[in-house]
């Protein structure tokens, strides 16, 4: 049987355990757009798999300047480990992707206010985040590492741990939470984006960046010899899940069975050795 026949069939079983029927369609490119990031009262989401089954559209927020996750390469195409993760959910409900680019607050707003059907950009699952939206189950876990200049004094997390040292963190990110509990001597640094927090880095703005561990070597292979990597890592880890609108147990049921038969046949493993170059992290 074909990978395309696979997929089929996967879908089918999966339609058939929610009541629902669709009739599959290609996955065309993606368009990105703007999104806002307010905080405005969330909206249920409720009828959203039937809308997208019957529409064949399915809205998602997504960031640009995060590799390997997301980000626009040479020939202005928008690629990256979630990138394929979206086209693949995209594929097998039937829908062609629209991406809508979005900021860290962005990727909550836009479900809240019904603007986009769910996001896939490295998002973090916390009791927070979950009182205004839902998230599905983990495809990935993470956990925070420390950037600086490759000739700093600086050896280890704790060495960072001190006033003279600023840290850069992006706008909505756990990242800031966990930064305060774990050194909070350290002057943190709040951007608006991942690529401010890179500039800031460069420029010497900063004395430090944060990156989760699975972003890091592609940032650090992009600058050879410029930037090391400190040792020690956060406590805890980051469980990275889909966000989507709250009040709609149907669609949020459906990416649940995705992602788990997406973790269970390899296909995250093989989409993760793809982008990161080495094994896919446990989920536990």
């Amino acid at each position: 049987m074909s990978a395309r026949s696979l997929s089929r069939s996967r879908f089918i079983a999966v339609a058939l355990a929610l009541g629902v029927v669709s009739v599959l369609g290609a996955c065309n490119p993606f368009v990105p757009s703007s999104s806002g990031g307010g905080q405005p009262q969330a909206v249920s989401g409720a009828g959203t798999l039937d809308r997208i089954i019957q529409s064949k559209q399915i809205r998602v927020g997504v960031v640009n300047d995060n590799p390997p996750y997301s980000y626009v390469d040479n020939s202005g195409n928008l690629v990256g480990y979630d990138i394929d993760i979206i086209n693949a959910i995209a594929h097998d409900v039937g829908a062609t992707p629209n991406l809508v680019r979005v900021d860290a607050p962005g990727r909550i707003s836009g479900l809240q206010t019904g603007q986009l059907d769910m996001t896939v950009a490295n998002f973090s699952i916390t009791p927070a985040r979950a009182l205004v939206i839902d998230f599905s189950e983990p495809y990935l876990v993470t956990h925070f590492r420390l950037i600086v200049a490759a000739d700093s004094s600086l050896r280890s997390l704790q060495d960072a741990n001190q006033a003279s040292v600023s840290v850069a963190t992006p706008r909505g990110a756990t990242s800031t939470d966990q930064l305060q509990a774990v050194l909070p001597q350290a002057q943190l640094q709040v951007l608006s984006s991942i690529a401010d927090v890179k500039q800031a880095l460069a420029s010497g703005q900063a004395t430090a960046a944060v990156f989760d561990d699975t972003a890091a070597p592609a940032f650090l292979e992009s600058q050879p010899g410029k930037y090391k990597l400190l040792d020690g890592a956060f406590p805890g880890g980051d469980r990275i899940g889909i966000g989507v609108p709250k009040g709609d147990p149907e669609w949020a049921r459906w990416i649940d069975l995705w992602i788990a038969q997406f973790n269970f046949s390899g296909q995250n493993a093989a989409e993760f050795q793809k982008w990161f170059h080495g094994p896919l992290p446990s989920l536990n």
